[in-house]
């Protein structure tokens, strides 16, 4: 089986009532990007209001994909403390959000035991966006 050609990561805490900055105390780290629900998004001229907060941390693409590194790299700088992520998790959606590229149509992926370990202590899902080749109109 042939390799992702690549991958993206993101941590995410998700919620009605989300605010960054207790988040960032928690963990003991700033956010790639934050908001609060209500908060006024996207470019002017097409902009949203915010349903929910969120809360993210994002590692750079990875070639090949190595998601095992990047969960790493992702939960390597926050707080090992468990109860606090359990405390976390019991109030936001907690996810670990991947992006999935492949040129071949057959392509795998696995995930390190450790790593799913890391996840589940910390009551983290993972969200998969995969994402394959492009057939050309006159291929179907």
């Amino acid at each position: 089986m042939a390799e992702v050609d690549s991958s993206t990561a993101s941590l995410r805490f998700i919620g009605d009532d989300l605010d960054p900055d207790a988040i960032t105390r928690a963990l003991g780290s700033a956010p790639s990007w934050c908001y609060r629900r209500g908060a006024t998004l996207g470019p002017e001229g097409r902009t949203r209001q915010a349903k929910f907060g969120m809360w993210g941390l994002k590692t750079d693409d990875v070639e090949p994909a190595n998601l095992d590194r990047q969960v790493s790299l992702l939960l390597e700088p926050l707080s090992s403390d468990l109860s606090v992520w359990a405390e976390l998790a019991s109030r936001f959606r907690v996810e670990i959000f991947v992006g999935l590229f492949s040129k071949h149509a057959n392509t795998g992926l696995r995930v390190a035991p450790e790593t799913l370990r890391l996840l589940a202590d910390r009551h983290i899902s993972i969200d998969l966006d995969i994402y394959g080749p492009l057939l050309d109109a006159s291929e179907d």
